[in-house]
Protein backbone atom coordinates (compact mmCIF):
# COMPACT_ATOMS: atom_id res chain seq x y z
CA UNK A 1 0.00 0.00 0.00
CA UNK A 2 1.78 3.23 -0.94
CA UNK A 3 0.69 6.11 1.16
CA UNK A 4 1.52 9.99 0.22
CA UNK A 5 3.29 11.57 3.39
CA UNK A 6 1.90 14.68 1.71
CA UNK A 7 -2.08 13.39 1.65
CA UNK A 8 -1.66 12.15 5.06
CA UNK A 9 -0.38 15.76 6.77
CA UNK A 10 -3.54 16.92 5.08
CA UNK A 11 -5.10 14.58 7.67
CA UNK A 12 -3.16 14.66 10.68
CA UNK A 13 0.06 17.32 11.55
CA UNK A 14 3.43 15.21 10.42
CA UNK A 15 5.34 18.19 9.62
CA UNK A 16 7.43 18.37 12.57
CA UNK A 17 8.03 14.99 12.71
CA UNK A 18 11.11 13.53 11.62
CA UNK A 19 10.59 11.03 8.76
CA UNK A 20 13.08 8.00 10.55
CA UNK A 21 11.03 9.25 13.30
CA UNK A 22 7.64 8.28 12.09
CA UNK A 23 8.76 4.84 10.17
CA UNK A 24 10.04 3.78 13.64
CA UNK A 25 6.91 4.48 15.20
CA UNK A 26 5.04 2.83 12.15
CA UNK A 27 6.69 -0.32 12.69
CA UNK A 28 6.59 -0.77 15.79
CA UNK A 29 3.21 0.13 15.63
CA UNK A 30 3.13 -3.21 13.52
CA UNK A 31 3.00 -1.54 9.90
CA UNK A 32 6.22 -2.13 7.94
CA UNK A 33 7.29 0.33 5.43
CA UNK A 34 9.50 -1.31 3.09
CA UNK A 35 10.39 1.17 0.85
CA UNK A 36 10.23 4.74 0.72
CA UNK A 37 10.28 6.77 -2.45
CA UNK A 38 10.91 9.94 -3.23
CA UNK A 39 9.19 11.13 -6.30
CA UNK A 40 7.90 14.56 -7.97
CA UNK A 41 4.48 14.69 -9.41
CA UNK A 42 2.72 17.35 -11.36
CA UNK A 43 6.14 19.46 -10.36
CA UNK A 44 5.52 18.72 -6.61
CA UNK A 45 8.08 16.59 -4.54
CA UNK A 46 6.31 14.20 -2.04
CA UNK A 47 7.32 11.12 -0.88
CA UNK A 48 5.76 7.32 -0.52
CA UNK A 49 6.03 4.97 2.07
CA UNK A 50 5.43 2.05 0.78
CA UNK A 51 3.72 -0.21 3.44
CA UNK A 52 2.88 -4.13 3.85
CA UNK A 53 -0.78 -4.11 4.46
CA UNK A 54 -1.59 -6.38 7.83
CA UNK A 55 -4.11 -8.98 7.10
CA UNK A 56 -5.77 -8.55 10.28
CA UNK A 57 -6.10 -4.61 10.15
CA UNK A 58 -8.64 -3.74 7.71
CA UNK A 59 -9.55 -0.57 9.31
CA UNK A 60 -5.86 0.78 8.50
CA UNK A 61 -5.96 0.09 4.89
CA UNK A 62 -6.74 3.40 4.13
CA UNK A 63 -5.65 6.72 4.06
CA UNK A 64 -7.81 7.85 7.15
CA UNK A 65 -6.84 4.64 8.73
CA UNK A 66 -3.19 4.81 8.68
CA UNK A 67 -3.84 8.83 9.63
CA UNK A 68 -6.09 7.32 13.03
CA UNK A 69 -3.06 4.99 13.77
CA UNK A 70 -0.77 7.44 13.57
CA UNK A 71 -2.47 10.17 15.64
CA UNK A 72 -2.67 7.52 18.66
CA UNK A 73 1.13 6.34 18.28
CA UNK A 74 2.08 10.28 17.80
CA UNK A 75 -0.58 11.07 20.09
CA UNK A 76 -1.70 13.99 17.86
CA UNK A 77 -5.48 14.95 16.57
CA UNK A 78 -6.46 13.92 13.19
CA UNK A 79 -8.65 16.00 11.32
CA UNK A 80 -11.06 15.64 8.40
CA UNK A 81 -10.02 16.12 4.94
CA UNK A 82 -10.40 19.43 3.00
CA UNK A 83 -12.19 17.67 0.24
CA UNK A 84 -14.79 16.04 2.60
CA UNK A 85 -18.38 17.21 1.62
CA UNK A 86 -20.31 16.69 4.82
CA UNK A 87 -22.99 19.73 3.50
CA UNK A 88 -24.47 17.51 0.89
CA UNK A 89 -28.33 17.71 1.50
CA UNK A 90 -28.31 13.72 1.30
CA UNK A 91 -25.68 13.39 3.86
CA UNK A 92 -27.66 14.97 6.10
CA UNK A 93 -30.28 13.07 5.76
CA UNK A 94 -29.08 9.81 5.78
CA UNK A 95 -27.23 10.82 9.14
CA UNK A 96 -30.69 12.08 10.22
CA UNK A 97 -32.06 8.72 9.36
CA UNK A 98 -29.55 6.72 11.20
CA UNK A 99 -30.15 8.81 14.26
CA UNK A 100 -33.97 8.27 14.68
CA UNK A 101 -33.49 4.67 13.63
CA UNK A 102 -35.34 2.79 16.95
CA UNK A 103 -32.50 0.43 17.18
CA UNK A 104 -30.30 -0.41 19.96
CA UNK A 105 -27.83 -2.71 17.44
CA UNK A 106 -26.29 -0.35 15.40
CA UNK A 107 -23.68 -2.53 14.09
CA UNK A 108 -26.64 -4.78 12.45
CA UNK A 109 -27.81 -1.94 10.37
CA UNK A 110 -26.85 -1.23 6.79
CA UNK A 111 -27.61 1.36 4.77
CA UNK A 112 -27.55 1.85 0.63
CA UNK A 113 -27.56 5.24 -0.28
CA UNK A 114 -27.83 6.44 -3.82
CA UNK A 115 -27.13 9.81 -5.75
CA UNK A 116 -28.03 10.88 -8.98
CA UNK A 117 -25.55 12.79 -11.36
CA UNK A 118 -26.95 14.63 -14.23
CA UNK A 119 -25.52 16.00 -17.37
CA UNK A 120 -22.17 15.38 -16.67
CA UNK A 121 -19.79 16.64 -19.43
CA UNK A 122 -16.68 17.35 -18.13
CA UNK A 123 -14.76 14.31 -17.34
CA UNK A 124 -11.61 14.78 -16.39
CA UNK A 125 -10.27 14.98 -12.90
CA UNK A 126 -9.00 18.21 -11.16
CA UNK A 127 -4.69 18.23 -10.41
CA UNK A 128 -5.50 17.54 -6.55
CA UNK A 129 -7.19 14.36 -7.44
CA UNK A 130 -4.83 13.16 -9.90
CA UNK A 131 -1.88 13.67 -7.55
CA UNK A 132 -3.04 12.14 -4.73
CA UNK A 133 -4.05 9.20 -7.19
CA UNK A 134 -0.46 8.93 -8.88
CA UNK A 135 0.98 8.83 -4.99
CA UNK A 136 -0.73 5.65 -4.78
CA UNK A 137 -0.06 4.11 -7.39
CA UNK A 138 -2.40 4.17 -9.67
CA UNK A 139 -3.49 5.95 -13.04
CA UNK A 140 -5.84 8.66 -13.28
CA UNK A 141 -8.65 8.08 -16.40
CA UNK A 142 -11.70 10.17 -16.07
CA UNK A 143 -13.31 11.80 -13.00
CA UNK A 144 -16.03 9.26 -12.50
CA UNK A 145 -13.23 6.70 -11.67
CA UNK A 146 -11.00 8.25 -10.11
CA UNK A 147 -13.35 10.08 -7.25
CA UNK A 148 -14.50 6.01 -6.95
CA UNK A 149 -10.46 5.09 -6.86
CA UNK A 150 -10.20 8.42 -4.35
CA UNK A 151 -13.01 7.26 -2.27
CA UNK A 152 -11.25 3.92 -1.49
CA UNK A 153 -8.12 5.16 -0.54
CA UNK A 154 -9.01 7.45 1.39
CA UNK A 155 -11.83 6.39 3.88
CA UNK A 156 -11.53 2.21 2.86
CA UNK A 157 -15.23 2.54 1.70
CA UNK A 158 -16.13 0.63 -0.77
CA UNK A 159 -18.08 2.87 -3.15
CA UNK A 160 -19.71 1.60 -6.59
CA UNK A 161 -21.19 4.08 -9.67
CA UNK A 162 -24.32 2.66 -11.77
CA UNK A 163 -25.87 3.60 -15.00
CA UNK A 164 -29.17 4.28 -14.51
CA UNK A 165 -29.65 3.30 -18.44
CA UNK A 166 -28.75 -0.18 -17.83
Amino acid sequence: MQISLKWLNELINIDNINQHDLIEKLTLGGFEVEDIIETEIYGEPDTILDISATANRADSLSTYGLAKEISALLNEKITISKYTANNFKSVKTLDELVKTKETDNFENLSIFSAITIENLTNLSSPNWLKQKLISAGITPSNNLLDYQQYIILETGYPFEFYDLLK
